[in-house]
């Protein structure tokens, strides 16, 4: 990866990062049992939404990690507005670490770019992660260039 796509996912996966320490994750899964239409939200200490894992199927493999088919994750600014949406068909959750993974091509999309890669560590407390394996990014124009 050259150095114009790194700094473009740090770009992407910008954001505050949060000092307080890790607290394990509580979701209404009981272990070796599936869940359908799961919503998780990740809040800031000040309590604002920063982060929601919406699932269409979760699967509570142990105390720790949830199975995850058909993932979108939407992320949120200071200021409550949507910052980007994350697509993985299927992923793996740690619940005491707030760590994401997925080895199945993942779809990142903001409103001026769309980032797809074939895996993804995605930390949710920060708001930060890393694609690899094949890269491919589009870029949109967001305003109207005049001559």
């Amino acid at each position: 990866m050259n150095w114009r796509v790194s700094l473009l996912l740090l770009f992407c996966f910008s954001a505050t990062a949060s000092e307080e320490p890790r607290k394990p994750m509580d979701v209404p899964v009981a272990i070796g049992h599936n869940t359908l239409g799961l919503r998780i939200p990740i809040h800031s200490p000040e309590g604002k939404e920063q982060v929601v894992f919406q699932t269409e199927i979760a699967f509570r493999k142990d105390k720790q990690t949830l199975r995850i088919t058909d993932l979108r994750i939407e992320t949120f600014d200071d200021d409550g507005k949507p910052e980007m949406t994350i697509d993985a068909p299927l992923s793996h959750f740690d619940l005491n670490t707030q760590m994401l993974t997925s080895d199945k091509p993942v779809t990142i999309r903001r409103p001026e770019v769309e980032v797809t890669g074939n895996n993804l560590v995605f930390d949710a407390r920060l708001r930060q992660g890393k694609l690899t394996g094949q890269v491919k990014v589009r870029l949109f124009r967001t305003k109207e260039v005049k001559p």
